[in-house]
Parts: C-alpha cells; sequence; structure tokens
C-alpha cells in the first residue's frame, strides 16, 4: 500500500528537503510539549542528494527552546515532509498527523522569518512502514509510548522520505535516490564502526 503525499510540484525531489517527525507529549486541550524530533536531511548538490541524520531529545524542560530552535532552523528554506511518530493502522489514526502537522505549523510560527518552502503531511499502514524498514536495513519503529517514539524518530523521519520518494516521484527517479541513500547509509555504518 502506497502512503498518501501532495507533492507541490508533482515532478521531482525539492532541491531542498527535510523529512521529519516530532514526538509531541500533548495531552488533549494543553499545550505542545516537545521533547525530541527526528529528522533527515536531502539536499540535492548539482542533482545529486546528500544526506544528513538528525535525532535531537531533551530531558529537561529548559532544553525545550534549544530543541524548537533546530526544528525550526531544518526547516527553513526547506521543503518539510512531515510525519507522525505514531503508528498508523486505522482511519482514526489520521489525528495523528493532523495534530503534529498542528504542533510543526505552531512551532515555526514562534519565529517568523523561517519560511519552510512547503509542507507534506504523510503516512503508510504500518506494515508498508515495515516493509520499508526491512528493505532498507532499518529497524521497526513502533512503540506507543513516549519513550519508544523519541527512540524511533530519526528512523521514521527516514521512513517518511522513502514513503514520500515512492509515492511522489517516477521509478528511474525512485531508484537513483534510493541507490545514492544507500551508498549513504553504507558510509554511515562504517563510519560509525570504531576499530
Amino acid at each position: 500500500m502506497a502512503a498518501n503525499a501532495t507533492n507541490s510540484n508533482g515532478q521531482d525531489h525539492p532541491r531542498r528537503l527535510v523529512a521529519m517527525v516530532i514526538v509531541d507529549g500533548q495531552d488533549a486541550g494543553q499545550s505542545h510539549r516537545v521533547s525530541c524530533m527526528g529528522a533527515l536531511i536531502v539536499d540535492l548538490v548539482d542533482g545529486d542528494p546528500r544526506f544528513a541524520l538528525h535525532h535531537h531529545s531533551m530531558l529537561f524542560d529548559m532544553e525545550r527552546d534549544g530543541l524548537l530552535a533546530h526544528v525550526r532552523d531544518l526547516s527553513h528554506n526547506r521543503h518539510v515532509v512531515l510525519a507522525s511518530a505514531h503508528a498508523f493502522e486505522t482511519f482514526a489514526d489520521h489525528c495523528h498527523i493532523l495534530l503534529d502537522g498542528l504542533c510543526f505549523l505552531d512551532v515555526v510560527e514562534m519565529d517568523r522569518t523561517i519560511r519552510p518552502t512547503g509542507l507534506t503531511l504523510i503516512y503508510g499502514r504500518e506494515r508498508w512502514m515495515d516493509g520499508l524498514a526491512f528493505a532498507f536495513g532499518l529497524p521497526r519503529a513502533r512503540g506507543t509510548d513516549l519513550d519508544s517514539m523519541a527512540r524511533y524518530a530519526a528512523t521514521r523521519a527516514q521512513l517518511a522520505w522513502f514513503a514520500y520518494v515512492s509515492s511522489s516521484l517516477d521509478r528511474r527517479r525512485v531508484r537513483s535516490l534510493f541507490a545514492a541513500y544507500r551508498a549513504w547509509q553504507v558510509l554511515e555504518r562504517a563510519r560509525a564502526q570504531r576499530f
């Protein structure tokens, strides 16, 4: 099953993009309590993608301003692909991506100089997202508690980008972008190894 996405230009990958997941511990009727964010930056340089993965969380309320500033900084002058930290299983789960979208807009509006170039809310059934995770060697990003959602925020951000690319671009472009991602992924995993 494909993810649903509306691409503003419908043709090619935006030149500057961030796929993002925000973990918000908001209770109904209360203000947002953003505690974590995961993001995959994909910037096209001379037509080739450059990737950077971000995963930031906070332990204390006084760290929240820095986390929110980071969300805004990553969003400025980029097309934002926003996914939810929550699992998408039933029709009622649409509420999560809508609430996360409102949270994102509230965060961005805190600084009126921040100008994302576009916003795509993306979701896909968990079975499909699990398949993408398996295909790219990522862990299944499941969990209903805030700690689990925070742990997998960066993974879900990557899955959001996979879903966006798969549902928005032609097959040849998808293969090209995914091949570049796999090469970057190998380099990142090699860099993380200590000898």
